[in-house]
């Protein structure tokens, strides 16, 4: 691990330097040779580690070096990084100047910039928004990234920005999520934090993401969280009345907080059409997220209802009607929600009663539940073909109209001690594992012994509490 990790180092110290002279870019006097030093330091050192991380099984005073060695590496990582931040930035802020600096001209023709895992990362640029010949931007894994600069929805070539940070800046306001708004080349992976700073519905909608239709996954994060100080009176009463697309927040209580949940996903109780950036009024024709293929929704532990689809609503001799339409549908009326949606998981939502979601997904094939212990029904999926439920009371109903299932996955579901009769009609089962349950469903699924037997033996592969009971025969 250490002997890996200096090797990066030395990697990375070196990527500094090369930039430096490429760009003709000084950095602090002294600096350059403390770094040429500590790239012989650290080459001297990676010569011993491996004998060391062999030793400190044995040697406690080695062990305690290697913790104390890995620690000071990480710090070096984060002035990495925000040497790297330097360079651009000097390079952006060139773009204003009117002599011809080579390193903002080619800072300027960049199409690619790649700064993934660069953890110590808090801010970028202000002066992004000039970088028109942008189309690739790759921030994963930067966790401490505080907030995107003003002014990045300019740079409307962008195919790929794996993550956008809302809100945020030196002046404390909320960053506008509308920057989303005029990026619609953007393709593949994006994922979008901080929502909770969000205040409207409106606000939320400008984001537009309806047309993003060259996404493939969309990560949603309604639990990062960011570290503030102490927030005034007034920065309560902004946050005691935010929505965010359809989410309910409650009025919270007059505490001060040193660390906030940046999305306040704590206290949301319904998601609803809100999702999609349209508000109650009549929908006729919409379509959404239409090469979306996984979705996930954790840590909501007040969220009560899930409620993703959408009803065309029609005036029939003065009479509203409600009609769900297919894809297939009359021309005059065409909802499209999610068409190609293959996966949705939902974990630690323990108040959720109600999942209204199912049936409006054409194409889902599997649903994964952990920790939902308030859900008792499941609507009809026709095409659900694994279902995954974990630590939840009792079973939820439903799962018997599950007639193309072929993994069923159980875990810790405190009330099962007995498999429920309608599994032998489940005729498509291939699979069923039941895991962290009462000691008796063992004894009841002996195999041709258990009084459970006959309902589970036309399944190939059975699993129970960690004893192989059927294993298919190839």
């Amino acid at each position: 691990m250490a002997d890996a990790l200096t090797a990066f180092l030395v990697d990375q110290l070196g990527s500094v330097i090369k930039q430096e002279i490429e760009h003709e870019v000084r950095l602090v006097v002294g600096v350059r040779k403390e770094v040429e030093k500590l790239k012989k330091t650290f080459k001297v050192i990676q010569t011993v580690l491996n004998d060391a991380e062999q030793r400190q099984m044995n040697e406690e005073s080695v062990k305690l070096w290697l913790e104390e060695f890995k620690n000071v590496a990480y710090d070096i990582e984060d002035v990495l990084d925000e040497w790297r931040m330097e360079i651009l930035s000097s390079q952006i802020e060139g773009l204003d100047d009117d002599d011809d600096d080579d390193g903002s001209k080619q800072i300027m023709k960049k199409k690619t910039l790649n700064l993934e895992w660069c953890r110590g990362l808090r801010k970028l640029p202000k002066g992004m928004s000039r970088m028109i010949n942008l189309r690739h931007l790759n921030i994963s894994g930067t966790d401490n990234l505080e907030y995107l600069p003003e002014g990045i929805g300019r740079l409307k070539s962008l195919q790929t920005l794996t993550k956008f940070v809302v809100g945020g800046g030196a002046s404390g306001g909320e960053y506008q999520i509308r920057e989303l708004q005029n990026l619609n080349f953007l393709q593949g992976f994006i994922e979008i934090t901080g929502l909770g700073r969000l205040k409207t519905e409106d606000e939320a909608s400008k984001a537009e993401l309806q047309k993003k239709q060259r996404l493939s996954h969309l990560l949603l994060d309604f639990n990062s969280r960011i570290a503030w100080g102490p927030p005034t009176s007034s920065e309560l009463e902004e946050i005691d009345h935010r929505k965010l697309l359809g989410f309910e927040i409650p009025k919270l209580d007059d505490k001060q907080y040193s660390v906030i949940p940046s999305t306040l996903s704590g206290e949301v109780t319904h998601i609803s059409r809100e999702f999609y950036g349209i508000g109650s009024g009549r929908v006729n024709n919409l379509t959404a997220f239409l090469k979306l293929t996984e979705l996930y929704i954790y840590n909501m532990p007040k969220l009560e209802e899930l409620d993703l689809g959408v009803v065309a609503e029609e005036e029939e001799e003065g009479n509203k009607v409600n009609k769900v339409k297919a894809a297939a549908g009359s021309r005059d009326n065409t909802i499209i929600i999610m068409p190609c949606l293959t996966l949705l998981e939902i974990r630690r939502c323990s108040k959720l009663k109600r999942l209204r979601v199912l049936t409006k997904l054409p194409s889902l094939q599997t649903l994964s539940l952990r920790d939902c212990s308030s859900l008792s029904q499941l609507p009809i999926s026709p095409n659900l073909t694994t279902l995954e439920i974990q630590n939840s009371i009792v079973l939820p109903q439903g799962i018997a109209q599950l007639k193309e299932l072929q993994c069923l996955d159980l875990s810790g579901i405190d009330n099962l001690t007995c498999i429920p009769e309608y599994v032998q009609n489940l005729t498509k089962l291939q699979q069923l594992t039941i895991e962290g349950c009462p000691d008796q469903l063992t004894q009841r699924c002996r195999k041709d012994e258990g009084e459970d037997w006959n309902i589970i033996s036309h399944i190939p592969n059975i699993n129970i509490n960690g004893e192989k009971i059927q294993i298919q025969q190839r």
